[in-house]
């Protein structure tokens, strides 16, 4: 029972007044939020608030693919991401495919952030699922990406200075 006067938390009640309609086209301003609250925004905190945007765009493109059956699931997506964020910039392709958790991912500036979905011709890895233009080009693991065949082949090198019965461990 909660006692009169008291109105119990709920954290997503802010986020519901938004927008009355989320479309897929529509990315949500929520920063009223913060207008109202007793916080300063240092450089990191904006990063994270246009990196989470771009996410929110990047997914509803990837659902909208998935419930078309273009695509299984995110990591088959080739995703063309056109980002009005400075974030994308700065930040390496690499690292932004790893942070949206995709398989291939191209950037390009514009004024209004969009992203389009199409399937990706990349063989997948067996090691980490991901779509990679390496996969394949190797003769020692063909199956594996450059990265994951670089981790083998690292372990398979520390694995030779062990000692017969340390490697049964």
């Amino acid at each position: 029972m909660i006692p009169a006067g008291v109105k119990p938390y709920q954290p997503d009640t802010p986020w519901q007044n938004c927008h009355e309609n989320f479309s897929n086209n529509f990315t949500p301003d929520c920063s009223w939020i913060l207008d109202h609250a007793d916080v300063s925004l240092s450089e990191g905190d904006l990063y994270k608030r246009a990196t989470e945007n771009l996410k929110w765009v990047i997914g509803q493109a990837i659902e909208k693919a998935r419930q078309e059956k273009l695509i299984g699931n995110a990591l088959e997506a080739a995703v063309a991401l056109k980002s009005n964020s400075e974030v994308t910039a700065k930040v390496s392709r690499d690292e932004l495919e790893e942070f949206f958790i995709l398989s291939d991912l191209s950037v390009e500036p514009a004024k209004e952030a969009n992203a389009t979905v199409a399937k990706t011709s990349n063989a997948r890895c067996a090691r980490c699922w991901r779509h990679r233009p390496t996969v394949g080009k190797s003769k020692a693991h063909p199956d594996l990406c450059d990265r994951c065949e670089e981790v083998v082949n690292e372990r398979n090198v520390d694995k030779t200075h062990l000692h017969r019965s340390e490697l049964d461990e």
